[in-house]
């Protein structure tokens, strides 16, 4: 009888360049902010732009925040389950709203997934970069 032993497996930083590599690759990510005190989580459709997530939003939670001036993150990954490998990462700092001349400057606009007016376009400003990468021995 064999014994099939489990893969060791690991968990490690990435760095940010590597992370925002990744990041480049995916299109929809987790937007973290505040409002009234209270967390909110809420799915956007974003593009990077040296290294800076834009996204588009309407009128609602996410535009009270962004004037208001709180913090931010996007939070994105890739995971396998079938190999329980992937990897996660998370950008965050202030947002703000774009002017129409900076909008006409951008070289892509995210594309919203989601039915709805989103003409106001986001841009947060990369202060920091957190992200792991998990992966195992075969």
């Amino acid at each position: 009888m064999s014994v099939v032993s489990a893969p060791t497996r690991y968990l490690e930083p990435l760095d940010s360049a590597t992370a925002l590599t990744l990041m480049a690759r995916e299109r929809l990510g987790r937007l973290a902010f505040c409002l009234h005190n209270t967390p909110h989580i809420e799915l956007v459709n974003f593009v990077l732009v040296d290294g800076d997530p834009v996204f588009r939003i309407g009128v609602g939670a996410k535009l009270m925040a962004v004037g208001r001036g709180g913090p931010f993150a996007l939070q994105c990954d890739h995971i396998n389950p079938d190999t329980r490998t992937g990897w996660t990462a998370t950008i965050t700092g202030p947002a703000r709203t774009l002017r129409p001349a900076e909008v006409a400057e951008l070289p892509e606009l995210p594309e919203p997934w989601a039915p709805g007016e989103r003409a106001r376009v986001i841009r947060l400003t990369n202060r920091q970069v957190f992200a792991r990468m998990l992966s195992a021995d075969e």
